[in-house]
């Protein structure tokens, strides 16, 4: 199995998703080191074009991430060198068996509120959700045509449960909508869902942790492990390992229509 990651927005391991590595343990392969790293040429095990605050829409925190149709321009120059070293048929067949990881969206929501662009928020709801998704459309078609066959996608998550809107007290949060979040992950190992394990402020909801932005004071856990939350947007290590494992393996009821373990077959 080739893993692709594509625009994989930013969880607890920075540049990447923690929940990706352990997929691509499931799936048998090494570390999928970042594409534009200038050590790493195992292109034959995947590529990762993800970057840390990037969204589907350009204008998501842009200069600062490398947008979703950078990425793909990246995917395409990983074909060219994939025929270079393997020849078009075996190229062909890597592409058509590679599965290609989505998770992207979420930035597209928390940007307009996070940064100086409130003019994204000018555009109805339903103007908005069509950009993005018109987006993330074109990529996939563009992949489509260049040999992908295989997509596993991350739905997002109810924005209303993170740390951060909760502190900022930009959406009205419930219980069931907590709930509806976290049903899946084995609550019992979980002692805390809603207050993250670092930051500042109320849940520790301010994106302060390790004092290298604007706000330098911040709170830190004593074990992460009890925490759905690492900070104010990204799940701990422990909660990715669980959705990890759903993406990798879980029924109908949580990875559907086909888990990323019936792509090896």
């Amino acid at each position: 199995m080739l893993l692709c990651l594509v625009s994989l927005r930013d969880l607890c391991c920075r540049q990447f998703d923690c929940e990706n590595f352990v997929v691509a343990e499931y799936a048998k392969l090494p570390l999928i080191t970042p594409y534009l790293h200038p050590a790493y040429r195992q292109y034959t095990d995947g590529a990762n074009f993800a970057s840390a605050g990037a969204g589907a829409l350009v204008g998501t925190f842009q200069g600062s991430v490398v947008d979703l149709h950078a990425q793909l321009r990246y995917f395409k120059n990983l074909i060219g060198l994939l025929r270079q070293k393997l020849g078009d048929a075996h190229a062909t067949t890597l592409l058509g068996r590679a599965v290609y990881l989505f998770s992207i969206g979420t930035n597209d929501y928390i940007a307009p509120y996070a940064s100086s662009r409130r003019g994204l928020l000018s555009h109805s709801r339903e103007e908005y959700v069509d950009m993005v998704i018109g987006n993330l459309t074109i990529v996939i078609k563009e992949i489509h045509k260049n040999g992908g066959m295989k997509f596993g996608f991350q739905s997002l998550p109810p924005l209303g449960y993170l740390p951060s809107p909760r502190a900022l007290n930009l959406i009205a949060v419930t219980e069931e909508l907590t709930a509806s979040c976290c049903c899946n992950l084995r609550r019992e190992e979980f002692k805390e869902g809603k207050i993250a394990c670092c930051g500042t402020g109320p849940y520790r909801g301010i994106y302060s942790c390790g004092a290298k932005r604007f706000v330098k004071k911040y709170e830190l856990c004593d074990n992460p492990r009890e925490y759905v939350f690492f900070d104010s947007g990204h799940p701990t290590q422990m909660a990715n390992e669980q959705f990890a494992k759903l993406m990798w393996s879980g029924t109908l009821k949580d990875t559907g229509p086909y888990s990323l373990k019936m792509f090896e077959l």
